[in-house]
C-alpha cells in the first residue's frame, strides 16, 4: 500500500532579499525536525522537493530524522509550481516505490492536497503535512482518499 506526502516547507526567514534564497528559521528547523520525527517509521525510499533554499532545507531536516535514507531530488519546476507540476512529480515516481514525500510551497501545496483528495484544504500551515494511503501509485492519477494532515508548529 503506497504512502504519499506532501509537506509544506516550515517557518522562513523574512528578512530583505531574494525570496528563492531564504533560510529557514530556528523556529523553522525545530518543526521540520519534528515532522521528520512523526515521519520517521514510514518507508520513505523517494524525496522531491522544491530547489528553493527554505523547501530543500525542510526536505533535508525531514530526511535526516527518518529511518530510511531516501535520496532527496531537488525538481526546479516545485518553484512557482502549479497543481499540474505536482501531479508530474508524482507521475516520476517509481512504481516499486514503497513511500514517497514532496515538499514545497503554498498555495500550491495546499491546492494539491485538494485536487487530490477532491476536497478543499482550510488550512495548511507552515511545516504541515499531509499523509495519503492508497491500493497502487496508479491511483495517484485520480482522487486518492482522504489525508492525515497535521502541523508541527509549536503552540505556548
Amino acid at each position: 500500500m503506497p504512502i504519499l506526502i506532501f509537506a509544506r516547507h516550515a517557518h522562513a526567514s523574512h528578512e530583505p532579499g531574494p525570496d528563492y534564497g531564504r533560510p529557514l528559521t530556528q523556529e523553522g528547523r525545530d518543526e521540520a525536525r519534528r515532522a521528520g520525527e512523526f515521519l520517521a517509521d514510514l518507508p520513505i525510499d523517494s524525496a522531491i522537493a522544491s530547489s528553493a533554499r527554505r523547501i530543500a532545507e525542510t526536505a533535508q531536516l525531514i530526511i535526516e530524522q527518518l529511518n530510511a535514507e531516501p535520496e532527496l531530488r531537488l525538481d526546479d519546476a516545485l518553484y512557482q509550481a502549479q497543481v499540474l507540476d505536482w501531479r508530474e512529480a508524482v507521475a516520476t515516481i517509481p512504481a516499486e516505490s514503497q513511500a514517497a514525500i514532496i515538499v514545497g510551497h503554498n498555495p500550491t501545496v495546499a491546492d494539491a492536497v485538494a485536487e487530490f483528495s477532491g476536497r478543499p484544504v482550510e488550512k495548511f500551515r507552515p511545516s504541515s503535512i499531509a499523509v495519503f494511503e492508497f491500493d497502487s501509485w496508479d491511483d495517484a492519477a485520480g482522487i486518492l482518499p482522504q489525508p492525515q494532515i497535521r502541523d508541527f508548529v509549536q503552540r505556548a
